[in-house]
């Protein structure tokens, strides 16, 4: 059973070495980041914890955000690459297979999405399809409106028939061919850049999220946070998050934030 977040011990908060954090319902609101959240961000920075987003969206987001927003590692595509900035800003990226196994996946993910383009009524290829490297998504309700829960299982089905991984978020469902999640690239990025082993990221690390997509890290992190909106997921999920904010979305974020700097601060 979820705890308000107030609940939450504050050594935890105060130990906290860092962040993962998912985007889309987590740190933004009707596809947006608003100021506030992004000040947050930049507050959490200032305070010397560490905020990685752990996203569904493209790899080609990665880019522009780890340049935009003040963070310096990016997972992406609910795993299939991360990129982080060293010390000298240099940009560097991992994949989650090499180049002749993803060639060989995409030709086969692209044969499955042209299926589902043909046989399911109301599936709709997401806008950015093109950026990305491991995964083919449909739009669920972003840019389209009233996806049935059948129009979502007939895709759900054709993935699984192809053989696929499938991940579902609040706006698109994924369906990829190689074997990772949101959280074994978050373990993955942690220790191949930052040195620290899981049983450490279980220990020092905290996720936010909101979705189904982020089950697995909240199944592998004893220290979970939900926004508000997560319980709109929560019994379909196998293990829910271990705290519960009172706002949604991107205001949710925003009072965790406040609570994880408040136990940070010197005593007066």
């Amino acid at each position: 059973m979820m705890q308000p977040l107030i609940s939450m011990p504050s050594a935890v908060l105060r130990n906290a070495r860092g962040v993962l954090t998912d985007i889309d319902d987590t740190l933004t609101e009707d596809g947006r980041l608003h100021a506030d959240v992004l000040d947050a961000l930049e507050r959490l920075q200032r305070a010397g914890v560490r905020v990685i987003p752990v996203t569904g969206r493209p790899f080609g987001w990665a880019y522009p955000l780890l340049r935009m927003w003040p963070v310096k590692a990016i997972v992406a595509e609910n795993g299939a690459a991360f990129s982080w900035l060293d010390d000298d800003d240099r940009q560097h990226i991992r994949y989650y297979a090499d180049d002749a196994t993803r060639a060989t996946h995409r030709a086969a993910l692209d044969k499955v999405m042209r299926e589902i383009q043909a046989e399911v009524p109301g599936a709709v290829l997401t806008l950015d399809h093109f950026l990305r490297v491991g995964d083919v998504a449909f739009d669920l309700n972003e840019n389209v409106q009233g996806t049935t829960r059948a129009t979502i299982d007939a895709i759900a089905a054709r993935f699984a028939a192809a053989g696929c991984h499938i991940a579902e978020s609040t706006i698109h469902i994924h369906g990829s061919l190689g074997h990772y999640t949101k959280h074994t690239a978050s373990l993955r990025l942690l220790q191949e850049v930052y040195g620290i082993v899981p049983e450490e990221a279980r220990r020092d690390w905290l996720f936010i999220g909101d979705s189904l997509n982020d089950a697995p890290m909240f199944e592998f992190f004893p220290n979970t946070i939900g926004v508000a909106n997560v319980r709109r997921f929560v019994d379909r999920m196998p293990k829910a998050p271990a705290y519960v904010t009172q706002g949604e979305k991107g205001r949710g974020f925003i009072e965790f934030a406040n609570a994880l700097l408040t136990t940070r601060r010197p005593p007066k």
